[in-house]
């Protein structure tokens, strides 16, 4: 379970950074689209280890955003995770690539890469791959993600601040 946290932390991260980079607070429309690849190997090391992989699809949320949570993100996650080592960094006036390598046990490797980026105020997008691997056993399980963030308005309106709810087309 450890394991899971470690890497939704990650991914959280990485969204955490996708919501904060612009610094415009308010409503978002959030469309996100996974995909999941398990080899057989290590789908059992995962099963045995009570480990689930992200579920593959789609999901559309609205996020309300306050300027005090944006800046808290961007804060949290300036330095790299424990157990982790930036692979590579690189940043423009709107665009942020990166990579970490992350043994958060001995058995177990995790290698993270993103690209966000923000060419229009009112629009980002972040693109994720995180790949789990175990020394000595066959395969990889590889969770990639497509995140679109459209700026709806200042005002988020029912929804509350900081939270998410999801949208359904």
């Amino acid at each position: 379970m450890r394991v899971v946290a470690f890497t939704g932390c990650l991914l959280l991260a990485s969204l955490a950074h996708a919501q904060s980079a612009s610094g415009k607070p308010g409503l978002w429309d959030v469309t996100t689209h996974r995909t999941s690849v398990v080899s057989p190997k290590v789908a059992e090391r995962l099963s045995e280890r009570g480990i689930p992989m992200p579920p593959a699809g789609d999901v559309h949320v609205r996020v309300c955003m306050t300027a005090e949570k944006m800046k808290q993100e961007l804060d949290r996650i300036q330095n790299v995770p424990a157990g982790c080592a930036s692979t590579h960094r690189s940043e423009s006036s709107n665009r942020i690539t990166a990579g970490l390598r992350c043994d958060p046990t001995p058995a177990m490797r995790v290698e993270v890469e993103y690209d966000f980026s923000w060419a229009k105020a009112n629009k980002r997008e972040l693109t994720t791959k995180i790949v789990m691997s175990y020394p000595g056993v066959e395969g990889t399980a590889e969770s990639s993600t497509r995140m679109v963030s459209r700026f709806v308005s200042a005002d988020c309106g029912s929804v509350a601040p900081d939270t998410s709810v999801p949208i359904h087309p």
